[in-house]
């Protein structure tokens, strides 16, 4: 079996909660490399998945001739992605692949000039529990309404009593503010006249309700509603799937501590309910709930499909694409694709 050398790029918490152990645990992998602006998690997590080179720069990293594979974590992508790609490096980039449209053309063009794997990482396209429930939705007659809802407090409260990780705090302040106003001037590029905070949960807590719906429906003829309230803290869109289909996206950032992302789709005959655990929790099942009428009689399932990790399993779909020169289900082109949802649904927003 061919093993990947490969450089992990960013050791901040979802390294550490996700990414460096499931790259650990499969033999598709060896872990040759971290980098971070912090010397202290990068040597803690080179140390605890016996990584023999650590880099305070990532380009280092990326020209290591040992690497093959780059997974790219840190705050900012695009210069990421498009160096690693430009030294033929095969990259799997955690979502959002980026902060706007203009950066996702750049890092498309570099990418379609190599012949390396390119992949995002949205895990949930990945979960069995998504993948069964899309199976039905593709057989389901005549859907008449889809709702996606991500409602929670992006972790913060969960986190430490799953896993207690390692924070920068060796990091001088000035070199942190560069990095996030580097990140909201990202942001500022995809929202024009509206405040920047608004597209903030919209990118990072709705990427992945987006890359779901377009997985199971395609693009909307039309975003035809957008309202963001709250200091941006709540968004509800609404969205056209010809004359009988609506799709609509709630995305929130709340003080609950328990994790609420799911999907509902409603067809003539059926419901297919798909509720999401704490991506935090290992091996958690995605809950599916189908509701159906046989002859006068409602039928409710519940079904539990498999306790595979989603995570687990895109890094399984990285390796066969590279082995096998595939290109991946969420490749540089969905991830531009979803980006231009998200910046329709801001312009909807715009003409209110």
């Amino acid at each position: 079996m061919k093993t990947i050398k490969t450089g992990v790029i960013g050791c901040g918490l979802i390294a550490q909660m996700e990414w460096l152990p499931y790259l650990h645990e499969l033999e598709e992998y060896e872990v040759v490399a971290v980098q971070d602006i912090s010397r202290r998690a990068a040597e803690h997590c080179a140390k605890q998945y016996q990584a023999p080179y650590v880099f305070d720069d990532w380009r280092e990293l990326i020209r290591h001739p040992e690497i093959e594979a780059v997974v790219i974590l840190n705050q900012c992508h695009t210069e990421v992605c498009i160096e690693a790609v430009r030294n033929k490096k095969h990259v799997i980039v955690e979502k959002p692949l980026c902060e706007n449209v203009n950066q996702a053309k750049r890092i498309e063009e570099a990418v379609c000039e190599e012949n390396i794997v390119f992949m995002i990482g949205e895990m949930k396209r990945y979960d069995p529990g998504f993948l069964y429930a899309a199976d039905i939705i593709a057989q389901m007659k005549s859907i008449r309404m889809l709702r996606f809802r991500d409602y929670c407090d992006g972790l913060v409260r969960s986190q430490n009593e799953i896993l207690e990780t390692v924070r920068r705090t060796d990091v001088d302040a000035d070199l942190k503010n560069k990095l996030n106003q580097e990140f909201w001037e990202g942001m500022d590029a995809a929202t024009g006249d509206i405040p920047t905070e608004y597209y903030y949960h919209l990118l990072t807590g709705g990427a992945h309700d987006i890359a779901m719906l377009r997985a199971i429906m395609g693009d909307p003829e039309r975003v035809s509603y957008c309202d963001i309230w709250n200091g941006g803290n709540e968004l509800e869109a609404a969205m056209v799937y010809g004359d009988k289909t609506r799709a609509f996206l709630e995305v929130g950032y709340t003080n609950h501590k328990w994790f609420d992302e799911e999907f509902v789709v409603y067809g003539e005959d059926q419901t297919v309910h798909v509720q999401f655990p704490n991506p935090y929790l290992k091996n958690a099942p995605t809950m599916i709930t189908v509701k159906r009428m046989e002859g006068n009689m409602v039928v409710e399932e519940k079904i539990e499909t498999s306790y595979q990790e989603a995570f687990r399993n895109e890094l399984l779909h990285f390796y066969n694409c590279i082995c096998n020169n595939l290109e991946p289900v969420t490749n540089v082109r969905e991830a531009r694709m979803d980006l231009e949802l998200m910046a329709g649904i801001l312009k909807a927003y715009q003409k209110e």
